[in-house]
């Protein structure tokens, strides 16, 4: 949505086409998009011939975050997606990634395949000084543009009168890369601990759980039940789990008057600061860590998932907030939003290529 945004800003005119599982248009994007098609091999090469260009936006892409056993997996994606650039390239598209996060970058199979993507580029737009780092490594010459996420392009005015709703969303320990497993783990038990406790000396306050990814390898449906269940049942019976329904802006309805949001998944955070909302900062990954950073999020918003005593942390830091204690606003915000406008200009590179 955010780049579609910035493409009628600008007056830029394209038919659009997307891939979705099923070959069908999601309900929020009718008529702003020309067509879909479905993550078929048949039906995307015949998509990308009759196309002038073949855009991956948003999102990790190529990273090495994930743990041995996930990575084995994900190996597959990174070859499909460097196929895709080179096949997209041999049928006479112009390839661009626009607003994407890349790295870390550190098996030599994730550097291989990143490198072949890239160098079938003809723009690249990245959300951080990392992510341009790692692109220079592995494909120098390649004249990164370093704008920000594309969730900063939105339009969602934040509501100032807060609903006395905390927000929350949690990732799998297993995706967690910033600490130890056992770290990461005894956090994830200590936190509905830290969270009751908050909430119990706040009986106004609801607690809803987005529950972010629903794939299979790494969604956050079964941690957010356990959450739900190592609650006291007097906060269970004010907790929401709310799975994504596809559609962004049910999560931003939700958390444009809440009272606090406690963010693990990256666009929760980044959205929350864009909502303007007290936004506390978890990075289960380096990408959470890069987006605090290209915000100016201070340090006090920014909770490190270190055992017991991260998850208190995270318990008492929400307290302040809940008794009407301010968190600094991110010191590059309006900034970092006007930047983001980088990603359209790497798009019109990519279309008059």
């Amino acid at each position: 949505l955010g780049l579609l945004n910035g493409m009628k800003a600008r007056g830029i005119t394209a038919e659009v086409t997307i891939m979705t599982p099923t070959g069908d248009i999601p309900a929020h994007l009718k008529g702003k998009i020309a067509a879909a098609v479905p993550m078929r091999m048949k039906a995307v090469f015949s998509a990308l011939r009759g196309s002038d260009a073949f855009i991956i936006c948003g999102g990790t892409m190529f990273h090495d975050a994930y743990p041995d056993d996930r990575h084995r997996g994900y190996r597959l994606v990174l070859a499909k997606l460097a196929g895709l650039c080179t096949a997209a390239r041999l049928l006479g598209c112009r390839v661009g990634l626009i607003g994407v996060g890349i790295g870390p970058l550190k098996r030599p199979f994730t550097k291989r395949m990143t490198a072949i993507a890239l160098k079938r580029c003809t723009g690249i737009a990245v959300r951080d000084g990392a992510s341009v780092d790692d692109v220079l490594a592995v494909a120098p010459g390649t004249n990164p543009l370093h704008a920000h996420d594309l969730s900063l392009m939105s339009s969602h005015a934040p509501d100032q009168d807060a609903d006395r709703r905390v927000v929350l969303s949690i990732v799998p320990s297993a995706l967690v890369s910033t600490v130890s497993d056992a770290d990461a783990g005894a956090f994830a038990q200590r936190l509905p601990v830290a969270i009751g406790r908050a909430l119990q000396s706040h009986p106004d306050v609801q607690l809803t759980v987005f529950v972010v990814n629903q794939g299979a390898h790494d969604g956050d449906h079964a941690v957010s039940e356990a959450f739900f269940e190592a609650l006291p049942q007097e906060i269970q019976k004010r907790t929401q789990l709310l799975p994504f329904d596809g559609n962004p802006e049910s999560y931003v309805t939700a958390m444009s008057g809440a009272v606090a949001i406690i963010a693990t998944r990256f666009h929760i955070a980044m959205v929350g600061s864009v909502l303007r909302r007290p936004t506390l900062w978890l990075p289960y990954q380096r990408k959470v860590i890069d987006g605090a950073r290209s915000l100016g999020v201070d340090e006090q918003a920014i909770c490190l998932l270190t055992g017991i005593s991260g998850a208190d942390a995270v318990g008492r830091k929400l307290s302040k907030i809940l008794d009407g204690e301010a968190l600094p606003a991110p010191t590059r915000l309006g900034m970092a939003q006007a930047e983001a406008d980088r990603n359209t200009d790497a798009l019109a590179q990519v279309l008059r290529a």
